[in-house]
């Protein structure tokens, strides 16, 4: 009975968190059906880095779409990633750069993912480390 609970709670809380992702409160909708982006890598290779140490990689995007793009959040799964994401619009054609630091305390192989939330919908990158002493 309790797993059932847990189920629809989660449920709830999906739904909540679409709608309010659709639309706000001025009734003009976050996620626009024109807009669109396309990212240079969707893979972000940093291969083999010491611990402690930084490293950054740049990814490319481009809007594809016919409006205005931007992004409104960038998260990352892991505290070992510093997404640093443009806050502005970008025109039909126009092309930015997201910057990905990333510094392990961890050792061994790495693999997280990078949740990007735009106009254009969510979006998400994968990045992967060998960290080493």
């Amino acid at each position: 009975m309790q797993k059932i609970g847990w189920f629809y709670a989660l449920m709830i809380l999906e739904t909540l968190a679409s709608s309010s992702l659709a639309q706000n409160k001025g009734d003009k909708p976050l996620i626009e059906p024109n807009a669109s982006v396309t990212f240079s890598d969707t893979v972000i290779e940093f291969g083999f880095i010491t611990q402690r140490d930084s490293m950054v990689q740049m990814v490319k995007f481009k809007n594809t779409g016919k409006v205005p793009f931007h992004f409104y959040d960038a998260v990352s799964e892991c505290g070992c990633a510093t997404i640093v994401v443009p806050k502005r619009d970008y025109k039909p054609g126009q092309k930015g750069t997201i910057f990905i630091i990333f510094k392990s305390p961890y050792i061994g192989s790495i693999e997280k993912k990078i949740t990007l939330v735009s106009n254009a919908g969510i979006h998400y990158l994968i990045y992967r480390a060998y960290v080493k002493e």
